[in-house]
């Protein structure tokens, strides 16, 4: 009674008083009840001023801007990384009070982009359908972010990477794909595809006899194998009879110059590659534009156009020169097919590479051209099914508008590179321009 006497005078004084606090210490005194038992009578007072305090204050309401933010505690059910991702970043512009704030300011800012990232990687760890996916997650995550921040210190790097949905579009996405795929084919998560050569042991074993299958037969089978994987490299030859063959087409080199780089057979010789569910490959190699420059004038390489200002879109980071922009990238077609799945990003990349005049369904797979021609229906979907430019488009400005004519080689087309470089435009926000961006690869020095 004594404490509860000195809050009552401090609430009725001038100076430390304040109305609200003498209500409620006044009713307390008179609870006779609660003053038998101290302890529980603190514990009712600090509730009654805690909830009469709370009330339209932030930070308490549920309508507060910071509601959204701290609701962003786990990846839920049938939550794909990135619109995670995108999630956590409007909630804390929301959080901020600002919706519509350039995503850039937000990765400029090392304490905001900080504070991003960590509540993307605890969500992500803390994966409620599936809690290994989200410890592997939770790693690959931090540990790209790591990366992107000291290339970024180092000046080697671009201030896109570090941002939560460029993690989550370029590695995370990826990262989830090759795991299911593994998981598909019997591997442990996160390792190694199996290889050509143990495929075919596990095929053999599978379909062994009992009694065949001791010690001595099987390493029998395995030397028979070793030996015909090793044929199949002298010769330079491809079973086209296998599974592998069939799930991937490969066609022959390009006449002249140096016979192109032959990486699945082919070619100078070929290193041969495992079958992975994921191609990695991005070009064919006959459509490869060939390195003989007298061909080259001759080879149908489709539109071209300048390249964007500065580095602009450039997987390798430095500024464009008429080198690097005809020979320093390629586009990864495969990218499409892996982006399609997502709702969000299916419409993204049916502007770049549309099926039909809608821009609403993409065209996906790897574009092969008929015995080095190339049709409308093969080739360059950029150029067929983009709008038509407006009457007195300036002649720079062509690069963003179609033609009708998709007959070339959509690997060369540089108006369609420079859409990929550009981010789509002006009209597609640079968070969701980063993933036309990350379509081109670094392909490597000019061909001699």
């Amino acid at each position: 009674m004594e404490i509860l006497n000195c809050l009552h005078v401090c609430s009725r004084s001038v100076k430390t008083g304040q109305q609200r606090v003498r209500s409620v210490i006044v009713a307390a005194t008179q609870d006779q009840v609660l003053c038998c038992n101290p302890v529980l009578h603190a514990a009712v007072i600090m509730s009654k001023l805690d909830s009469s305090f709370s009330q339209g204050a932030p930070g308490y309401s549920r309508e507060t801007p910071s509601a959204s933010w701290e609701a962003c505690l786990s990846r839920l059910p049938g939550e794909d990384s990135l619109t995670l991702s995108h999630r956590i970043l409007e909630a804390f512009f929301q959080k901020i009070g600002d919706e519509d704030m350039d995503p850039r300011k937000v990765w400029a800012n090392e304490l905001w982009a900080t504070e991003v990232n960590r509540r993307t990687a605890l969500c992500l760890g803390n994966d409620i359908s599936d809690p290994a996916r989200g410890k592997a997650n939770h790693y690959q995550f931090t540990l790209r972010w790591g990366e992107a921040q000291q290339r970024h210190r180092s000046g080697s790097g671009q201030l896109q990477e570090i941002s939560n949905t460029y993690i989550a579009a370029h590695y995370i996405v990826t990262f989830e794909l090759a795991n299911a795929a593994s998981k598909a084919l019997g591997a442990n998560l996160g390792g190694p595809a199996p290889t050509s050569a143990s495929k075919r042991v596990a095929a053999v074993q599978a379909q062994a006899p009992a009694k065949d299958k001791d010690a001595d037969s099987l390493l029998k089978m395995v030397a028979a194998l070793s030996k015909q994987v090793s044929d199949l490299k002298v010769s330079n030859k491809r079973d086209n009879s296998s599974p592998v063959a069939a799930a991937f087409p490969v066609t022959s080199a390009p006449q002249g110059g140096r016979g192109g780089k032959g990486d699945r057979g082919g070619g100078r010789g070929g290193r041969g590659q495992p079958w992975n569910p994921i191609p990695t490959t991005p070009l064919n190699d006959d459509d490869l534009p060939p390195a003989n420059q007298a061909e080259m004038r001759t080879y149908s390489q489709g539109r071209r156009c300048a390249p964007p200002q500065g580095d602009k879109g450039n997987p390798s980071k430095v500024p464009w020169t008429k080198d690097n922009w005809e020979y320093g990238t390629f586009i990864d077609f495969d990218e499409f097919t892996r982006l399609a799945p997502f709702a969000k990003l299916c419409k993204l990349i049916s502007m770049a590479r549309p099926n039909d005049n809608t821009l609403t369904t993409p065209r996906k797979g790897r574009p092969h051209s008929d015995n080095g021609t190339w049709t409308n229906e093969i080739g360059c979907a950029y150029c067929l099914h983009r709008p038509r430019a407006p009457p007195g488009t300036a002649e720079e400005d062509k690069w963003f508008y179609g033609t009708g004519q998709g007959a070339h080689s959509p690997y060369r087309c540089q108006c369609f590179v420079r859409f990929l470089a550009e981010g789509g435009g002006t009209d597609v926000p640079p968070d969701l321009g980063l993933y036309l961006q990350g379509i081109l690869l670094k392909r490597g020095d000019k061909p001699q």
